[in-house]
């Protein structure tokens, strides 16, 4: 009997091998008879033991071959050829779920929208659902469970594992039935799109509540609920390879009866613009599918860029959905300013902006949106393409700048400038400008200062450039936390700015500030030139870091700024600060 055991293992195996493309020599299998020996020579033992008879080499062959087929073909179905790269996944996962061990391992699978998931987690079930008592997928679980709520879904669980219809009248009941009939059984249950603790508390909450081998595949898109729930093995799910997109593309987008034009080095584009999210190559490939013009193809690339597809943004943003109000803006601030930046030189910003970023920061990383890479912040290309969909209202007003919360592209600032007159504007919250405000000619520095005088909802200001005109003093910055490069004479008179945290005034474009009967005049500047600034006796109460790198600090109002730091410059009167 250990022989006919063996063979199936060593056959299954082979077969195994083969399918990933190992092509394995034949192995010879050993044995003996000593221990048979032993035990007849020890009559001690012989009430203990029992006759097995022998089969026949025939039905021994047949039993091998159906037990290898029979496992073998449920693997076969799940690595077929429209599933680019699970091989390479499945590999990663098995020992993850050791099937060969006894006791109850719940496994996590998470990571960023579309990038696979739930076909992992469903094709690794098919796989292996047969060597279990019962088995059960509860799919869409942040859908069902806000559609008809967890007691529902603690009854179909049971229905399926026990083949028994229960009425739960609540969860609580739910959770002692399925701990009881679930107890002694070794069954296998995927929970598919877990968005919360509690819906696992509801339907997995304990190991002991299933029996020994039992098997939990959990998919999410939060690490953090996993690590609460104290799920032992969890797996993040590797977006594609550029060999893989271009394979999985090429399946859903290749039409061999009217093939494209150039479609190689189109779909190189496509697949660059994708980054390894297997949605977006589903969702564009099966688009592009019955295209067979290479304009077509060019031209929905462009509008990509400009308006990207419905489809793969509505599954991305299901993750940001699921933020608090700080974390949603904290992560559009990332998308917008500082992706690929340094997370040291953003965290002050973002903390004087009431983003809380020490603990925001840790759940954008737990909900696959951002990672940090040598010290940067980093985004898949989609998803930060999400945050810029959100920022521009989502579609609604594509080509129209005055209603986004936040500017950063030179093209959105210079039609703002354009645009009609100036306005009172309660949308726009945040401007980053670097470059030069011409056009044909015009200096259009003076009127985008003018439109800044009018944002009522702005909180965060970095401009870097050198225009030759500061008109239109601002009078409605009361919200404004960081500055940083804006004309100082500006500042002096729109005070006072009772939530301004950060001022840099680093390369300031003017060369003296003066204080007279009450009012503040800015005399001429000079570029690029180290200057000397005189500040007026402003109540600036909440200010905690001034940057003047390059300037001379001749006086400040004493007693003002009581919590304020200093950085970068050359002291001319210190008493007024304290670290």
């Amino acid at each position: 009997m250990a022989v006919a055991e063996a063979s199936k293992e060593l056959v299954w195996l082979k077969a195994f091998l083969k399918e990933l493309g190992k092509n394995q020599a034949d192995y010879p299998l050993y044995s003996d008879n000593e221990s048979a020996v032993k035990l007849a020579k020890n009559p001690v033992y012989h009430g203990k033991t029992k006759h097995i008879g022998m089969r026949h080499e025939s039905q021994l062959i047949k039993i091998i071959v159906d037990t290898v087929l029979d496992r073998l073909t449920v693997f076969i179905s799940c690595v077929d050829e429209d599933l680019v790269g699970m091989t390479t996944r499945f590999q990663e996962l098995q020992p993850l779920l050791d099937n060969r061990l006894g006791g109850v391992r719940m496994v996590g699978i998470w990571g960023v929208g579309g990038s696979g998931k739930s076909t992992l987690a469903y094709s690794l079930y098919k796989n292996i659902s047969k060597q279990f008592d019962a088995h059960c997928i509860l799919e869409n679980i942040r859908e069902k469970t806000s559609k008809y709520g967890l007691a529902k879904l603690q009854e179909i669980i049971l229905g399926a594992l026990s083949n028994t219809k229960e009425n739960i009248q609540s969860v609580g009941e739910g959770k002692d039935k399925i701990k009881d009939m679930l107890c002694r059984m070794k069954v296998l249950l995927l929970l598919d799109d877990v968005s919360s603790v509690d819906q696992l508390e509801a339907l997995a909450g304990k190991h002991s509540w299933f029996g020994s081998g039992s098997r939990i595949l959990i998919t999410t898109r939060d690490e953090h609920l996993l690590r609460t729930h104290k799920v032992g093995h969890i797996y993040l799910v590797k977006l594609l390879s550029d060999d893989e997109a271009i394979r999985l593309f090429k399946i859903h987008a290749y039409n061999e009866e009217v093939p494209v034009e150039d479609y190689e080095t189109l779909s190189l584009r496509v697949v660059s613009y994708a980054a390894g999210l297997p949605l977006a190559l589903k969702v564009l490939g099966s688009f592009l599918y019955d295209k067979n013009n290479s304009d077509e193809w060019i031209g929905t690339l462009k509008k990509l860029k400009e308006i990207p597809d419905h489809e793969v943004m509505n599954i991305l943003k299901i993750s940001y959905d699921g933020l608090e109000t700080y974390q949603k803006e904290l992560f559009l601030d990332i998308a917008c300013f500082w992706n690929k930046k340094s997370q040291h030189d953003a965290v002050e910003i973002l903390e004087a902006c009431g983003y809380h970023p020490g603990i925001g920061i840790k759940v954008l990383k737990q909900k696959a949106l951002i990672s940090i890479v040598d010290g940067n912040f980093d985004m898949h290309d989609l998803v930060q393409e999400m945050g810029h969909y959100i920022v521009r209202g989502e579609g609604v007003h594509p080509y129209s700048p005055e209603s986004y919360s936040r500017l950063w592209k030179e093209e959105d600032i210079r039609n703002l400038c354009l645009g009609d007159a100036i306005k009172e504007n309660y949308k726009i919250e945040a401007i980053k400008y670097n470059g030069y405000l011409y056009d044909g000619g015009h200096d259009f520095s003076s009127r985008f200062f003018k439109i800044v005088s009018k944002l009522k909802k702005l909180r965060w200001l970095r401009v870097d450039m050198h225009a030759r005109m500061f008109d239109g003093e601002p009078t409605f910055l009361n919200e404004l936390c960081y500055a940083d490069g804006y004309p100082t004479s500006s500042f002096l008179n729109s005070y006072p700015l009772m939530n301004l945290i950060i001022l840099n005034l680093s390369w300031s474009t003017y060369q003296e500030v003066r204080k007279e009967n009450d009012t503040i005049n800015a005399t001429t500047y000079k570029d690029f030139e180290p200057v000397v600034l005189e500040f007026p006796r402003l109540s600036l109460s909440t200010l905690r870091y001034l940057e003047m790198q390059d300037s001379t600090l001749t006086e400040l109002g004493k007693g003002r700024w009581k919590r304020c730091v200093l950085l970068d410059s050359e002291v001319g009167s210190d008493d007024c600060f304290c670290s």
